[in-house]
C-alpha cells in the first residue's frame, strides 16, 4: 500500500464515515490527524530496531589509488540515506578473487596504520566513529569493493510514496496509526483492538526480519 492508501486503511478501520482522504497534500482537521499518525507510525517502526533485514542495503564502489579515505557520499552517492556502515561487511576483489576485509576498531587501526607509506592491497578498514567514512589501508590501484549499511528511516511525502518494508507487514503502519489516535479520533476500545493485533503481527515480523540468533553448541573449555 501508499502512503493514501494507507491513510484511507486507517480511516476505515476506525469506522468513520466517508472514504478519505483524498491526498496527503496539506489536508485538514481530521483527514490532517490520520496523515500525520500513518507518518509518524512508520517512522517509529523504522527506528524501533537498529537491524531490520528490510533497511540494510549493499553498496558497490571503487578504490582510487592511495586514497585512504571514503566518505558515505563517496560509497553511496550523494542523496544516500546512509545511517551506519555493518562492520565486518567489506569485501575487496583483488587477484582474481573476492576477500573479506578485516575491521579494526579506530584506536587499533590507527595505531597500527597512521604512519604507514607504504600502498598495495588493503586487507584492513575501520569505519569513522564521527562522520562514518571508511579508511583503509592505502590502496595502490583500484579495487571494486562492496559494503552493507543500514539506511536511515525513509520519510513518506506523497501520495504514492510506498513504505519500503515488505508488503506483508503494511498492516503494522495501519494498527500503530490507530494507537496513536486513541486521544482524538479512535476509540478506546477500537485502539485496545489494533493494539493487540499490532503486537501479535510485530513478534511475528521480528522472527522473520531480524538477525537469526547463533547458538553455542560447545561447552567453554
Amino acid at each position: 500500500m501508499n502512503y493514501l492508501q494507507l491513510c484511507q486503511a486507517v480511516r476505515s478501520r476506525i469506522g468513520l464515515h466517508g472514504t478519505g482522504p483524498s491526498t496527503v497534500v496539506s489536508p485538514t482537521d481530521v483527514e490532517a490527524d490520520i496523515v500525520d499518525a500513518v507518518k509518524d507510525a512508520w517512522i517509529d517502526i523504522q527506528n524501533f530496531r537498529e537491524d531490520w533485514d528490510w533497511m540494510k542495503t549493499t553498496q558497490s564502489f571503487n578504490t582510487a589509488a592511495d586514497d585512504t579515505d571514503y566518505s558515505t557520499t563517496d560509497i553511496a552517492g550523494p542523496s544516500n540515506r546512509v545511517a551506519r556502515f555493518v562492520k565486518g561487511s567489506l569485501w575487496i576483489y583483488a587477484n582474481s578473487q573476492w576477500t573479506k576485509m578485516s575491521y579494526l576498531d579506530e584506536d587499533t587501526f590507527y595505531d597500527m596504520y597512521k604512519n604507514e607509506s607504504t600502498s598495495g592491497i588493503p586487507y584492513h578498514y575501520t569505519i569513522n566513529r564521527n562522520d562514518s567514512s571508511v579508511e583503509m589501508q592505502t590502496p595502490d590501484a583500484i579495487y571494486p569493493c562492496e559494503i552493507d549499511y543500514i539506511k536511515q528511516p525513509q520519510l513518506l511525502a506523497a501520495n504514492t510514496d510506498t513504505p519500503e518494508l515488505p508488503i506483508q507487514w503494511h498492516n503494522l503502519i495501519i494498527y500503530l496509526a490507530i494507537q496513536k489516535l486513541s486521544s482524538s479520533i479512535a476509540s478506546t476500545s477500537t485502539a485496545m483492538e489494533f493494539s493487540q493485533a499490532y503486537a501479535v503481527m510485530m513478534g511475528q515480523m521480528m522472527r522473520q526480519q531480524l538477525p537469526k540468533k547463533t547458538i553455542r553448541t560447545r561447552g567453554i573449555a
